[in-house]
């Protein structure tokens, strides 16, 4: 049976703050609310609501949320335990390529090179 994560976004959120606060204190950085809620996209009241859990952000601003901090929507919902971001496919296949000899990669990347140009040309509508 499959595990289902507990943490509510507050319980997230507030995570994140507390980390961020951590790495300002070490650094002797000046920490605040206010500072934390710029540093996310988000006014003053947004971030007292969420943390106190008496609010929820729109999608935008999780989207907003999970890229200033490096962790996936999915974590910060609770949908999972995991707080990597899903990887690009770009880094996906530089790890692949990577332990393929020098002739191989260069034949993969003038192959890359030869799909852009093709998706260059379907957008401009030139076929030559």
């Amino acid at each position: 049976m499959k595990k289902v994560p507990s943490a509510t976004f507050q319980q997230r959120l507030t995570t994140l703050f507390n980390r961020h606060r951590l790495r300002c204190d070490a650094a002797g950085e000046r920490f605040t609310r206010e500072l934390y809620a710029q540093r996310i996209g988000a006014t003053l009241g947004m971030l007292r609501g969420w943390l106190s859990g008496a609010g929820e952000p729109s999608t935008e601003a999780l989207a907003r949320i999970a890229r200033v901090e490096g962790v996936s929507v999915d974590w910060l919902v609770g949908a999972t335990d995991d707080e990597r971001p899903p990887r690009r496919t770009s880094d996906r296949l530089s790890e692949a390529i990577a332990g393929e000899d020098a002739e191989t990669r260069a034949q993969l990347e003038q192959f890359y090179s030869y799909l852009k140009f093709k998706k260059a040309q379907e957008a401009t509508g030139s076929s030559k």
